[in-house]
């Protein structure tokens, strides 16, 4: 899978490739280029943050389904990293690719916990092309914020750290998104600002 989605990588870091996206029939090229997939796959995207900060909604949100199992505000539910496929139809070349979206416990400062996380994550890792670093909205004023961010971070670069002697490279700087969670449940007034971040 992530030959596949580093085929879609180098695509998009071809200006030559990206001037096809241009016009229908490049349309259908890069659709016929992405049904070369092995397996229909084209990439693995991770959700991670720390307990209770939305990642399954925000998985629920993208399957547009309510497939993973959510908690209360701040509860933590998810256990084990979960695979939940997308499908994608490319009605150009009339079939189906997948992106496999990754659900994954929370970072949590317990050793035990987070070793088990971090020996789940490493078993998907090769998968893996972008990773979506949840930060709860609610809890930007919270003191802990740092705290968890930096648990988060650690965990990160444990787990997606070089490993040349495996054949496994990954730029967490590239390839690592950060998404603000639960802005619906936070009041700002037109004008104000959100303390800690």
């Amino acid at each position: 899978m992530a030959k596949a989605f580093s085929r879609v990588i180098d695509f998009l870091d071809d200006p030559e490739l990206l001037k096809m996206w241009n016009s229908k029939t490049k349309q259908k090229q890069f659709a016929e280029y992405l049904a070369t997939a092995e397996g229909g796959r084209v990439g693995g995207v991770l959700a991670i943050g720390t307990g209770g900060t939305g990642k399954s909604t925000l998985i629920n949100s993208m399957l547009m389904d309510q497939l993973c199992d959510t908690g209360q505000n701040t509860s933590a539910v998810t256990e084990e990293c979960k695979n939940y496929p997308l499908r994608i139809r490319l009605d150009e070349v009339d079939k189906d690719v997948y992106v496999d979206l990754y659900d994954s416990p929370g970072a949590t400062g317990d050793e035990e916990d987070d070793t088990r996380t971090n020996d789940q994550l490493t078993k998907i890792r090769q998968s893996v092309s972008i990773i979506l670093l949840c930060i709860d909205l609610q809890s930007c004023g919270c003191r802990y914020l740092p705290f968890m961010v930096h648990l988060t971070l650690e965990m990160l670069q444990r787990v997606f750290r070089a490993d040349t002697a495996a054949g496994f490279t990954f730029n967490l700087k590239e390839r690592c998104i950060i998404v603000l969670t639960k802005a619906n449940m936070i009041r700002v007034e037109p004008g104000q600002t959100v303390q800690g971040l």
